[in-house]
């Protein structure tokens, strides 16, 4: 009887070692999801971020270009039809540019919103993993034989072998 408890002992040490050892290799794994997404978010806003420069200075040549033709017509002008013309081309360039802004704007907050729910995504999947591992943990009470953690498209998995067969709470 002593032998067979002192065997268990030692199952049970070499159980939460192991646990242990798993938790650490998840703990490492999520940081370099972290890393990663965080690298990954940071070169989305410098892109973001490039793209709204080149996106100014077009309009800015844009502009540039509406006030030199105005300009240029100003000195022709002979009517206030001209005038009124004139008047209609600049509005109708500045609606479009503006139009432009909105749709640049819009496209920009889909992209940052679909980057961060990628990453909360990941996060959530790592953290469940996480929860999943400590509730086989405290469900066994020393008879779990062994955690297995299988990879799969729509995450991980984690199954849990118990010495005996016991009741799950449902």
């Amino acid at each position: 009887m002593r032998q067979r408890g002192c065997r268990t002992a030692e199952d049970n040490r070499i159980v939460r070692l192991r646990t242990k050892m798993q938790h650490e290799q998840n703990r490492e794994e999520m940081d370099a999801q972290d890393r990663f997404f965080s690298e990954s978010i940071k070169q989305i806003y410098d892109n973001r971020d490039v793209k709204e420069e080149d996106f100014k200075m077009l309009q800015q040549q844009e502009r540039a270009k509406v006030v030199e033709q105005q300009q240029k017509k100003n000195v022709n002008l002979s009517s206030k039809d001209e005038l009124r013309k004139i008047a209609e081309e600049v509005s109708g360039s500045i609606e479009l540019q503006e139009k432009d802004m909105e749709e640049f704007v819009e496209e920009r907050e889909k992209i940052i919103e679909e980057a961060y729910c990628r990453s909360m995504w990941s996060m959530e999947a790592g953290a469940g993993l996480t929860r999943a591992l400590i509730a086989a943990l405290e469900e066994s009470k020393g008879c779990v034989t062994s955690l297995i953690e299988q990879g799969c498209a729509s995450g991980c998995v984690v199954h849990v072998r118990y010495k005996t067969p016991m009741k799950r709470n449902t």
